[in-house]
């Protein structure tokens, strides 16, 4: 027999009625701490969901109460309870879905009732309009999205890819059901590894995505309408991968598609280049300015770094060439690099926003030039000679996490180790045998001759004190952290704020009225606002501003009791700073505390629950003791 299915929150009151029969509606409402109205509701919903009429919830006219004549032998809970889960399982069915699908049909596949599955399309809707794509819907056939296979393409490889993790998931599998994605992913490796190219990880898996969805689309005759204006210029490389693809998947791609596919090559492997890009672009003096920015807004001084001009030059060609062909590169540590480096996020996203007016560069890009800031910034924190025990560093995310991992290693451990190689995952598991004394790896990888540590991209808290206990001592620089807390800068908002930008209102009109910052500094406030969001994961908040409209340095510490929507995140704790240059090695050194030692919610729930200044600060300090 066929298991019913229901969701969790009816699937128990499914069970309640059946163990309790001719309960009326009273007494179920009182049970479940929910309206009649709302029962009644419940109750209309699992009676859509049940095919058979004798498992169906029966009201009796003599009793006044509900039972089912047929309990169900077998009584399943659904395996999609929650919208955050059914959401992506429909954006997913109707961009692979080739013609109408009935909304009927998707509710009884996905054992929801009518009203949920409408509430749901709604969302997918939304979805939709960033990339460009409508649901449309026909009277008697049902629904299916519409728009130019391109976009269909793009919404594909944001929506279903998970950036998260270079291994396929089930989903992304399940995805490609009708093509071996491991069979695909060795034809482009073998091309890759055979011209002794290396490649991210993660691009890697992006461009095996991209491949994918590009062979996918043609076995369903769905064909992208125009093609990139450029020419192909490396050949062999290209052309090798192309065609071990067409041979092992039968598969012949037009020349639109080739040329689609070969700006995805060119955007992810530095070694194909495009020519032609009908754009006077000029890399050094971009990087120029850019590092002029550093040193003159915040006395960070890395021209003499060749490493970091290097490598940021090869990132903003790179970048350049992605926006100029309107390809995105999504940053799988975007989330990680704004909580844990959010002062590096700032700083490079303050002197790269001449860059931005003219080029829209994302949240990503900005994430990856962080990388590269921060690791200028240790490596050149102290200089080290004596080396020891020698590191094979393996990274799946890229040349920027690699040189952040790398200095921050140096920094830490310099006079007693030297990176001897780095590698990708891939080139580590072609190794016969490791040559240094130890693997420092930011992946899941089998141990060879010699022992593995598995730390963080970012380097976690943990994974510094178990490498030896020695990496980034500053407990008693941390502890002066708090010099830029005043008892004047300190407010506990008993009421939830209608809004953030009430709320900066507010206290910018305090800070103004106390001598801190000039009247431009709440439009400069909403400004950083408008780019990207400020909110961390663990209920607090950073807001700042970009310019330097501070009068005199400060971090205004503001309570929420009831919390309050930030965007799309829950706050409870704002930290409203405003900095002059003398005193970024404060900030800098409150960032640190507050990504080290602050970043969780039982964190911030114990200083929200301070009422004066002087238990806040005793409670903040206690934070930094623990070592």
């Amino acid at each position: 027999m066929k298991p019913l299915k229901l969701p969790n929150r009816l699937l128990k009151i499914y069970g309640h009625i059946h163990e309790n029969p001719h309960l009326i509606i009273n007494d179920l409402a009182n049970q479940f701490q929910k309206s009649t109205r709302s029962m009644y509701s419940y109750i209309k919903e699992i009676n859509e969901m049940i095919e058979e009429k004798n498992n169906k919830i029966v009201y009796n006219r003599k009793t006044k109460g509900y039972h089912i004549e047929v309990f169900p032998e077998v009584l399943e809970q659904s395996c999609m309870d929650s919208q955050s889960e059914r959401i992506p399982y429909l954006l997913q069915y109707l961009l692979q879905a080739d013609c109408y699908v009935k909304i009927e049909d998707l509710a009884t596949q996905i054992h929801v009732s009518m009203q949920t599955i409408k509430n749901d399309l709604k969302i997918v809707k939304e979805r939709l309009i960033a990339h460009h794509l409508e649901i449309v819907g026909k009277p008697y056939y049902g629904i299916k999205i519409e728009g130019l296979e391109s976009n269909i393409r793009k919404a594909m490889s944001a929506l279903v890819m998970n950036h998260q993790t270079i291994e396929f998931t089930r989903e992304e599998q399940e995805f490609f059901h009708e093509l071996d994605i491991y069979a695909l992913s060795y034809c482009l490796l073998s091309v890759l590894n055979g011209n002794h190219i290396s490649v991210p990880d993660y691009q890697i898996k992006s461009l095996v995505f991209q491949v994918g969805i590009a062979l996918k689309r043609i076995k369903q005759e769905a064909y992208i309408e125009m093609g990139p204006d450029v020419q192909i210029k490396e050949i062999d490389l290209f052309e090798q991968a192309i065609k071990k693809c067409e041979d092992f998947f039968d598969v012949t791609l037009p020349k639109i598609e080739r040329l689609n596919l070969y700006v995805h090559f060119a955007t992810k492997i530095p070694h194909i280049s495009i020519q032609d890009l009908g754009q006077d672009v000029h890399i050094e003096k971009i990087a120029e300015n850019f590092i002029k920015q550093l040193d003159t807004k915040y006395q960070f001084d890395l021209n003499e770094d060749e490493v970091f001009v290097k490598d940021l030059m090869l990132h903003i060609e790179s970048f350049i060439k992605r926006v100029t062909l309107g390809m995105e590169n999504r940053n799988p540590l975007l989330a990680d690099i704004k909580s844990k480096y959010a002062f590096e996020y700032n700083i490079t996203l303050d002197c790269i926003k001449d860059l931005m007016e003219k080029y829209d560069v994302s949240e990503d890009e900005i994430g990856f030039l962080t990388l590269h800031v921060r690791a200028s910034l240790e490596r050149n924190h102290q200089l080290f000679s004596q080396k020891m025990l020698t590191i094979t560093l393996v990274c799946a995310t890229g040349l920027g996490t690699e040189r952040l991992i790398e200095a921050k290693l140096l920094n830490a451990f310099g006079e007693q180790i030297t990176i001897k190689e780095t590698m990708t995952y891939h080139e580590y598991q072609r190794l016969n045998e490791v040559a240094s004394d130890l693997v420092i790896t930011t992946v899941t990888i089998p141990e060879k001759n010699k022992a593995v540590v598995l730390i963080n991209p970012l380097l976690s808290r943990k994974d510094e004190l178990r490498l030896q206990n020695t990496f980034y001592k500053l407990v008693n620089s941390e502890k002066s952290s708090y010099q830029l807390f005043k008892p004047e800068l300190f407010k506990v908002v008993t009421s939830a704020p209608k809004s953030k930008e009430k709320l900066l209102r507010a206290l910018t009109l305090d800070l103004e009225s106390k001598g801190y910052v000039d009247q431009e500094y709440f439009q400069e406030v909403l400004k950083r606002e408008s780019i990207s969001s400020t909110a961390l994961s663990y209920g607090v908040a950073i807001p700042h501003a970009i310019e330097t409209s501070v009068k005199e340095s400060f971090i205004y510490i503001c309570i929420i009791r009831k919390g309050m929507l930030w965007d799309d995140k829950k706050v409870s704790l704002v930290f409203l700073f405003g900095i002059k240059n003398n005193d970024l090695v404060q900030m800098r050194l409150f960032n640190h505390v507050l990504t080290n030692y602050l970043d969780s919610n039982e964190a911030t729930k114990l200083l929200t629950v301070t009422k004066t200044f002087e238990s806040f600060k005793k409670t903040y300090m206690k934070f930094l003791d623990k070592d």
